[in-house]
Protein backbone atom coordinates (compact mmCIF):
# COMPACT_ATOMS: atom_id res chain seq x y z
CA UNK A 1 0.00 0.00 0.00
CA UNK A 2 1.03 3.56 -0.68
CA UNK A 3 2.01 5.05 3.10
CA UNK A 4 3.15 8.37 1.16
CA UNK A 5 1.76 9.80 -2.06
CA UNK A 6 1.72 13.40 -2.90
CA UNK A 7 2.41 16.67 -3.85
CA UNK A 8 4.27 18.94 -0.84
CA UNK A 9 4.96 21.97 -2.08
CA UNK A 10 8.18 24.05 -0.73
CA UNK A 11 9.22 26.08 2.28
CA UNK A 12 11.99 28.98 2.84
CA UNK A 13 14.48 29.35 5.46
CA UNK A 14 15.06 32.96 7.27
CA UNK A 15 17.52 34.66 6.06
CA UNK A 16 19.29 34.34 9.35
CA UNK A 17 22.77 32.31 10.29
CA UNK A 18 21.56 28.72 11.75
CA UNK A 19 18.44 28.71 10.13
CA UNK A 20 16.59 25.78 8.35
CA UNK A 21 14.29 24.74 5.72
CA UNK A 22 12.12 21.79 6.85
CA UNK A 23 10.08 19.60 5.08
CA UNK A 24 9.15 15.93 6.47
CA UNK A 25 8.11 14.25 9.48
CA UNK A 26 8.72 14.38 12.74
CA UNK A 27 7.70 10.76 13.93
CA UNK A 28 9.85 7.66 12.62
CA UNK A 29 6.71 5.60 10.76
CA UNK A 30 8.40 3.91 8.36
CA UNK A 31 10.12 0.55 8.53
CA UNK A 32 12.79 0.64 6.10
CA UNK A 33 13.65 -2.49 6.90
CA UNK A 34 10.19 -4.26 5.78
CA UNK A 35 10.42 -3.84 2.41
CA UNK A 36 9.96 -0.63 0.71
CA UNK A 37 9.91 1.65 -2.47
CA UNK A 38 10.52 5.64 -1.81
CA UNK A 39 10.62 7.48 -4.71
CA UNK A 40 10.85 11.41 -3.99
CA UNK A 41 11.53 14.08 -6.61
CA UNK A 42 12.60 17.51 -5.31
CA UNK A 43 14.37 20.65 -6.30
CA UNK A 44 16.42 23.87 -4.58
CA UNK A 45 13.73 26.32 -5.60
CA UNK A 46 15.98 29.62 -4.53
CA UNK A 47 17.64 32.25 -6.67
CA UNK A 48 21.03 31.16 -5.54
CA UNK A 49 22.28 29.05 -3.04
CA UNK A 50 24.98 29.72 -0.67
CA UNK A 51 28.43 27.38 -1.01
CA UNK A 52 28.22 26.70 2.71
CA UNK A 53 24.42 24.89 3.15
CA UNK A 54 24.50 21.64 4.12
CA UNK A 55 21.46 20.20 2.88
CA UNK A 56 19.98 16.26 3.28
CA UNK A 57 16.87 14.87 1.05
CA UNK A 58 15.85 10.81 1.09
CA UNK A 59 14.55 8.99 4.94
CA UNK A 60 16.24 9.41 8.36
CA UNK A 61 15.05 8.84 11.83
CA UNK A 62 11.84 11.27 13.82
CA UNK A 63 14.35 13.72 15.35
CA UNK A 64 14.23 17.69 14.53
CA UNK A 65 16.86 18.39 12.15
CA UNK A 66 20.01 20.23 13.28
CA UNK A 67 22.40 22.19 11.66
CA UNK A 68 25.43 19.73 11.97
CA UNK A 69 26.96 17.76 9.42
CA UNK A 70 24.96 15.14 7.62
CA UNK A 71 27.65 12.29 8.60
CA UNK A 72 26.38 12.68 11.39
CA UNK A 73 23.09 12.07 11.05
CA UNK A 74 21.86 8.78 12.73
CA UNK A 75 19.39 6.22 10.92
CA UNK A 76 19.57 7.98 7.64
CA UNK A 77 19.45 6.86 3.58
CA UNK A 78 18.87 9.24 1.00
CA UNK A 79 21.35 11.86 -1.06
CA UNK A 80 22.90 15.52 0.07
CA UNK A 81 25.12 17.76 0.21
CA UNK A 82 27.73 18.79 2.51
CA UNK A 83 30.35 21.36 1.43
CA UNK A 84 33.44 19.74 3.26
CA UNK A 85 32.89 17.21 0.83
CA UNK A 86 33.25 19.52 -2.33
CA UNK A 87 30.30 20.06 -5.07
CA UNK A 88 29.11 17.01 -5.41
CA UNK A 89 25.91 15.34 -4.26
CA UNK A 90 26.67 12.26 -2.08
CA UNK A 91 24.48 9.17 -0.74
CA UNK A 92 24.26 8.84 2.40
CA UNK A 93 23.50 6.03 4.79
CA UNK A 94 23.89 5.04 8.11
CA UNK A 95 22.59 3.06 11.11
CA UNK A 96 21.67 4.02 14.65
CA UNK A 97 25.50 4.84 15.82
CA UNK A 98 28.94 6.17 14.38
CA UNK A 99 29.14 8.17 11.49
CA UNK A 100 27.41 7.68 8.44
CA UNK A 101 29.07 6.84 5.01
CA UNK A 102 28.98 8.94 1.93
CA UNK A 103 29.41 7.75 -1.54
CA UNK A 104 30.30 10.43 -4.13
CA UNK A 105 27.93 10.16 -6.94
CA UNK A 106 30.18 10.99 -9.56
CA UNK A 107 31.22 14.22 -11.63
CA UNK A 108 27.69 14.21 -13.53
CA UNK A 109 26.38 15.11 -9.86
CA UNK A 110 28.68 18.17 -9.27
CA UNK A 111 25.87 20.82 -8.90
CA UNK A 112 27.38 22.66 -5.96
CA UNK A 113 24.79 25.67 -5.64
CA UNK A 114 23.25 25.53 -9.26
CA UNK A 115 19.43 25.93 -8.34
CA UNK A 116 16.63 24.56 -10.69
CA UNK A 117 18.23 21.04 -10.91
CA UNK A 118 15.47 18.23 -10.32
CA UNK A 119 16.45 15.17 -9.09
CA UNK A 120 15.02 11.44 -8.70
CA UNK A 121 15.83 9.58 -5.56
CA UNK A 122 14.56 5.90 -5.63
CA UNK A 123 15.54 3.36 -2.76
CA UNK A 124 14.25 -0.41 -2.78
CA UNK A 125 14.61 -3.12 -0.11
CA UNK A 126 13.05 -6.27 -0.17
CA UNK A 127 11.44 -7.14 3.09
CA UNK A 128 14.24 -7.98 5.98
CA UNK A 129 16.91 -8.25 3.16
CA UNK A 130 19.45 -5.62 5.05
CA UNK A 131 20.53 -4.12 1.50
CA UNK A 132 19.23 -1.33 -0.12
CA UNK A 133 19.03 -0.23 -3.50
CA UNK A 134 19.17 3.04 -5.09
CA UNK A 135 18.61 4.77 -8.50
CA UNK A 136 19.63 8.45 -8.01
CA UNK A 137 18.71 10.52 -11.07
CA UNK A 138 19.13 14.18 -12.80
CA UNK A 139 16.14 14.49 -14.38
CA UNK A 140 16.92 17.61 -16.35
CA UNK A 141 20.30 15.54 -18.12
CA UNK A 142 19.17 11.45 -17.71
CA UNK A 143 22.38 10.92 -15.62
CA UNK A 144 21.85 8.71 -13.04
CA UNK A 145 24.18 6.70 -10.03
CA UNK A 146 22.92 3.48 -8.96
CA UNK A 147 24.32 0.94 -6.43
CA UNK A 148 23.72 -1.54 -3.36
CA UNK A 149 24.20 -0.23 0.20
CA UNK A 150 23.93 -3.65 2.82
CA UNK A 151 26.28 -2.47 5.69
CA UNK A 152 26.09 0.94 7.95
CA UNK A 153 22.29 0.41 7.37
CA UNK A 154 19.95 -0.26 10.34
CA UNK A 155 18.57 -3.55 9.87
CA UNK A 156 16.78 -4.80 13.14
CA UNK A 157 14.41 -1.54 13.94
CA UNK A 158 14.72 0.56 10.53
CA UNK A 159 11.90 3.25 11.68
CA UNK A 160 12.38 6.23 9.46
CA UNK A 161 10.88 9.10 8.00
CA UNK A 162 10.53 11.09 4.88
CA UNK A 163 12.41 14.60 5.41
CA UNK A 164 14.03 17.78 3.42
CA UNK A 165 16.51 19.33 5.36
CA UNK A 166 18.12 22.57 4.53
CA UNK A 167 20.92 23.80 7.13
CA UNK A 168 21.71 27.61 6.62
CA UNK A 169 24.76 28.20 8.44
CA UNK A 170 25.21 31.75 6.31
CA UNK A 171 22.70 34.56 6.51
CA UNK A 172 20.89 34.16 3.23
CA UNK A 173 17.94 32.93 2.29
CA UNK A 174 17.26 29.37 1.11
CA UNK A 175 14.01 28.09 -0.47
CA UNK A 176 13.55 24.49 -1.39
CA UNK A 177 11.11 22.56 -2.86
CA UNK A 178 9.63 18.92 -3.21
CA UNK A 179 8.02 17.96 -6.65
CA UNK A 180 6.40 14.77 -5.54
CA UNK A 181 7.44 11.70 -2.77
CA UNK A 182 5.71 8.28 -2.37
CA UNK A 183 6.43 5.46 -0.32
CA UNK A 184 5.14 2.50 -1.25
CA UNK A 185 5.76 -0.66 1.48
CA UNK A 186 4.66 -4.18 -0.90
CA UNK A 187 3.29 -6.70 0.73
CA UNK A 188 1.63 -10.24 -0.16
CA UNK A 189 -1.91 -11.46 1.16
Amino acid sequence: YSLIDGHIGSYASAATVDSRAFLGGQAATIDINGGMIFVIRCQITSASVPSDVRWFMGLRNGASPTNAAINSFTRIIGIGRDPAQGTNIHFYHNDNAGTATSIDLGSGFAIGTTVGIPLEVKITNVFESGSYDYVITRLDTGVTATGTVSTDVDDTVGYACFAMIFNNTSATQVAIGLISCSVTIPYST
